[in-house]
């Protein structure tokens, strides 16, 4: 039972598709615009005409995977993958997008994936 002023905030994680995993976390994304972004404690998720991006800061240390869960026709057109600002090779699996990186106490994981 949610508390009625936290349906809000369960929404949109929703529409960005977030869920939590034992191993990381994985976005769905199903919110049809072309831009938005979406803050909080623990996440941060960004889209825009040039791809996604975000951030992941659980309360404890860790190597954390990323999946990106979209459609064949999107997944296709992304072309370079930045982990902790470093450079990484794209790991497309079916139709998603899977990458690793670690976060620590303040210093969240931060990815982006970016379009041709």
């Amino acid at each position: 039972n949610l508390h009625p002023h936290a349906w809000p905030l369960y929404n949109i994680i929703h529409l960005i598709g977030a869920k939590f995993t034992k191993e990381g976390i994985e976005f769905s994304p199903i919110l049809p615009k072309k831009k938005y972004s979406f803050s909080s404690l623990v996440l941060g998720f960004k889209r825009t005409e040039d791809g996604y991006s975000g951030w992941y800061s659980p309360l404890v240390a860790g190597n954390w995977k990323v999946t990106l869960n979209l459609n064949n026709d999107e997944i296709k057109q992304f072309e370079s993958l930045e982990v902790n600002d470093s450079k990484k090779d794209i790991s497309i699996k079916g139709d998603q997008i899977v990458f690793y990186g670690k976060s620590e106490p303040n210093k969240p994981l931060r990815w982006k994936i970016k379009k041709s």
